[in-house]
């Protein structure tokens, strides 16, 4: 190198160099030099697209049609008809049949239980009189309307023409006459018989024993018809059509009820 180029070459270093306006700038330019040679050197980047991955799907061939749908539930089964029975007037038991017993069976129109007739006869007898009695008196009563109303005055009152006597004798005969059915009922219902066949229970009535009016005597149920109360999510009455059907119409839901009766195990069938 020359000894001018030596020259010029130390005025530039003190010029620019050395000079510490000018040192950021040069450190600006070594930190670009850098990242450039980075640049230059890094690996070649390989961008690839994700991989698809194709989904899997089952197919089912579906038809229309009807569906039977179970549902379970359970519930006790109870009868249907059940009858409490007792007597409407009070008397003595004179009479009690010997099928009058818990778990016994009885048959419609059969005779289970009698209170002594004595009483009530006296009253049918005793309601006959009074009913005689009253159309005696209604038969005087319209003899003399008869006679008031004949040759009757300008002011003759009701009362005079036997207006409210005829009224008051035809009443006390009404009167009469219910009394009288009323006893012959009482005598009629002295004897207690099956109102429909089936099976006793909580019997309790023994002869000679005095009973009250309504007095519970036991219970009769019906063993042909039985009823069983089953829960049912609210999610079901949809599909039981519980809406669908009208007042008092039967669903004709079929329903088949399991049960475990004598040692074996049983099948009714039922309806809702």
């Amino acid at each position: 190198m020359s000894r001018n180029n030596m020259k010029l070459a130390r005025a530039f270093f003190r010029r620019w160099v050395s000079d510490p306006r000018y040192a950021s700038g040069w450190v600006l330019a070594v930190l670009l030099l850098v990242l450039a040679g980075i640049y230059a050197t890094a690996p070649e980047t390989v961008i690839r697209g994700a991989s698809l991955v194709a989904p899997e799907f089952r197919i089912h061939e579906v038809e229309l049609g009807s569906v039977t749908l179970e549902l379970d539930s359970q519930g006790t089964a109870r009868a249907r008809d059940r009858l409490g029975l007792a007597f409407r007037a009070a008397g003595e038991v004179v009479e009690v049949s010997d099928n009058f017993a818990n778990g016994a069976w009885v048959k419609q129109g059969e005779t289970l239980v009698r209170l002594d007739p004595v009483p009530f006869e006296l009253e049918v007898a005793q309601r006959r009189h009074d009913l005689a009695a009253a159309r005696l008196h209604l038969e005087q009563v319209q003899a003399n309307a008869k006679i008031a109303r004949r040759n009757p005055s300008r002011n003759a009152t009701d009362f005079a023409l036997q207006v409210p006597q005829l009224k008051e004798a035809e009443a006390r005969v009404d009167v009469a006459q219910a009394a009288l059915r009323k006893a012959e009922s009482d005598l009629a219902r002295a004897t207690m018989v099956a109102p429909f066949s089936g099976r006793l229970e909580q019997v309790q009535v023994t002869e000679g024993q005095s009973v009250t009016a309504g007095q519970p005597l036991g219970q009769l149920f019906s063993s042909d018809r039985m009823e069983v109360r089953l829960p049912v999510p609210d999610e079901w009455l949809d599909l039981l059509a519980v809406f669908g059907a009208g007042p008092g119409q039967a669903l004709e839901v079929p329903v088949t009820l399991e049960g475990r009766f004598g040692g074996k195990e049983r099948q009714w069938q039922g309806t809702i």
